[in-house]
């Protein structure tokens, strides 16, 4: 099959590193030791940041979660607020939970031209947030999202050093976007720290990331915050292909990726012609998300096609079919998405789709996250739910977006999608 999913090595750029699992070792010596760096270690993230343009870099085997974890707890003390967007990854919630934070939610803007995506944080949002909130210790966004769909991380990153408040993005779906010319990742459009999954669309073995800091006030506890989360048995096999990753990227980063956003902006204009609808807006220009809903085919169907093609994608929402594309799927791959493509066939009748995610809503917060989480509990249907204090959060990935927190009363919009996303009861507070 043809993969046009995760991990970004696509089963071929590790295969000529094969005594990658001779280096399945521990900390020794001649290895160095992942928490307390002195040797090699130290070394390879050095060149990562110089890479990158941060003043810090920190590897990670335990995924973006333990760079996310790391992040908000450098950035935020606990029992601070945070503007923190409503479109996050779980492991975000997760970490609020247990740093006891008070997040201030912004919701994403949906215009009618993003049927069935999740929406933007946009820079007039957190203006108004940082104006309302000004003792809040930092702002938390994703950027760019599972659909490729970017924030304007520049604008929002100027409001934010007005503020004197620290940008912190999830940058886990745009690692690659430091290989665009120009780049376009969060760091060098003014973000103070970044937490990078690199397997999704880099060679990287599984579970790799990099945290990204830029911001000096952030790097002295930074390998502690890791350390805390973080696993005491770090694998050496992610670390080693990390830092083959970045020695990939200086050396031939650019080029491949020019040529990837050619072979992309091609099956783009394919699909337009066969009158498939694409994001609007800013995008991710190596992400490719195909609104098939538009021509009247579901994209599990949708999916189900493809298949046949030997094409495997990454994820099918409601509308849109989501591929992840790197420089290591071969020209025989994108033969075969052409081929998938240029199969599928209008329908007459159209689906109706109905969006993702709600719009804003008046989520009202009765107790903390931390509270909700630890208090005594009790499981309700879905259809009983409202009006409840629910005790876990909802957040679906993807979309990626909260539809309730914990500690928040549960309203009947947010009961509605948790229903059509197929959940059915839910935790809630005794």
């Amino acid at each position: 099959m043809a993969s046009f999913h995760t991990p970004g090595h696509k089963n071929r750029f590790l295969k000529s590193f094969n005594n990658l699992f001779e280096l399945d070792l521990t900390e020794l010596d001649a290895t160095d030791d992942l928490y307390n760096p002195k040797g090699p270690i130290v070394e390879a993230e050095q060149l990562a940041a110089s890479y990158f343009g941060a003043k810090k870099v920190l590897f990670s085997t335990s995924g973006n979660t333990l760079c996310i974890q790391a992040m908000l707890r450098l950035a935020v003390p606990s029992k601070s607020k945070i503007i923190c967007a409503r479109n996050l990854h779980k492991s975000a919630l997760g970490a609020i939970i247990l740093l006891d934070l008070e997040p201030i939610w912004v919701f994403p803007e949906v215009q009618e031209e993003e049927r069935g995506l999740p929406g933007r944080i946009t820079s007039k949002s957190v203006e108004m947030h940082l104006k309302k909130n000004p003792n809040a210790r930092a702002v938390y966004i994703t950027s760019p999202d599972y659909y490729g769909c970017m924030c304007d991380v520049e604008k929002i990153s100027s409001h934010c050093k007005k503020n004197n408040t620290p940008l912190l993005v999830d940058n886990a779906h745009g690692t690659h976007l430091a290989c665009l010319d120009p780049s376009l990742h969060p760091i060098a459009l003014g973000a103070d720290i970044s937490s990078d999954s690199a397997h999704k669309t880099l060679p990287v073995l599984t579970s790799g990331a990099f945290l990204n800091i830029n911001n000096d006030n952030y790097l002295e506890d930074a390998t502690g915050s890791m350390a805390l989360f973080g696993s005491t048995s770090p694998s050496f096999p992610i670390l080693a292909s990390l830092d083959l990753c970045r020695d990939w990227m200086q050396k031939n980063g650019r080029a491949e990726f020019s040529r990837l956003e050619r072979k992309v902006r091609y099956i783009e204009n394919l699909a337009t012609q066969k009158g498939i609808s694409l994001p609007p807006g800013r995008t991710d220009p190596t992400r490719i998300s195909l609104g098939v809903g538009s021509i009247g085919i579901s994209p599990g169907e949708c999916a189900k096609i493809f298949r046949k093609f030997a094409v495997e994608p990454e994820f099918a929402s409601d509308f849109y079919l989501i591929l992840i594309p790197s420089p290591f799927n071969t020209d025989e791959n994108f033969e075969n998405l052409e081929r998938a493509i240029l199969s599928l066939e209008k329908k007459e009748q159209k689906k109706e789709i109905s969006l993702d995610i709600p719009k804003e809503f008046d989520a009202r917060q009765i107790l903390s996250p931390r509270e909700a989480f630890f208090a005594e509990n009790k499981k309700v249907s879905v259809e009983c739910s409202v009006g409840k204090i629910a005790s876990r959060g909802i957040c679906p990935c993807p979309p990626g977006f909260l539809f309730v927190a914990p500690g928040e009363e549960i309203t009947e919009e947010s009961a509605f999608f948790m229903k059509k996303t197929g959940i059915l009861d839910i935790l809630v507070v005794k």
